[in-house]
């Protein structure tokens, strides 16, 4: 009775018969064999496969030097295609990178496209506090003022300045004044209030002396 051979034995004993090696060796042969074939193929697939396009970074910022105010208020994030910038103390800064909180519906939307220094000093979110105006700022508002343009130094790019700023740091200058002017006249006051309860203490002195020499006259 004759025995049908698989085509894996089949292949087997056609190499053996063409080689003469051993059956084992004939095995690791075919084995290496399928291993080259296996990683040209997997070599060539990946060649094959297409190169996906590199991710664009974030844009350059773009220097736009000095503009006005209306001019600014372009920069607000409702036009996709234009950066978002705001202005502290004058200085323009390209805030696109955090649009998340300056754009539209962000939690700081009311400062893009506006010179919002006096709202920045005063942590405050109302529109009508997004103004360069600082008269009356007390002194820890205009520090809180500084962190601020501190802190937007560090992240952002300065791209421009806002036309006629100079009052507006005219304007820190007089806060500042006026902060320094309050403590020194609060200062004054305790003096004064000091002054007087030393002299008021010193009255009621005299007049207890006075009546310890009645009464000893007495």
């Amino acid at each position: 009775m004759s025995t049908t051979l698989s085509p894996l034995q089949s292949l087997l004993a056609y190499v053996q018969e063409a080689t003469g090696l051993a059956p084992s060796t004939t095995v690791s042969l075919l084995v290496l064999i399928a291993s080259i074939i296996y990683a040209v193929f997997s070599y060539v697939q990946h060649r094959a496969a297409p190169v996906p396009p590199p991710v664009p970074g974030p844009p350059e910022p773009i220097k736009i030097g000095e503009i006005t105010l209306e001019e600014l208020s372009q920069y607000s994030g409702s036009d996709p295609e234009k950066p978002i910038l705001l202005a502290i103390r004058g200085k323009i800064y390209d805030v696109t990178r955090g649009k998340h909180f300056y754009g539209p519906g962000g939690p700081y939307e009311v400062f893009a496209g506006k010179e919002a220094s006096r709202a920045f000093a005063k942590m405050s979110t109302d529109p009508k506090d997004a103004v360069a105006d600082l008269t009356g700022l007390t002194y820890s508002e205009m520090e809180t003022l500084r962190d601020w343009e501190s802190s937007l130094q560090f992240k952002y790019d300065v791209v421009g300045t806002v036309q006629g700023s100079e009052a507006s740091v005219g304007g820190a200058g007089g806060a500042d004044g006026a902060g320094g002017a309050e403590e020194g006249r609060e200062g004054k006051e305790d003096v004064a209030t000091g002054a007087a309860g030393v002299e008021g203490e010193g009255a009621q002195a005299g007049e207890e002396g006075a009546g310890v020499v009645k009464g000893s006259e007495s």
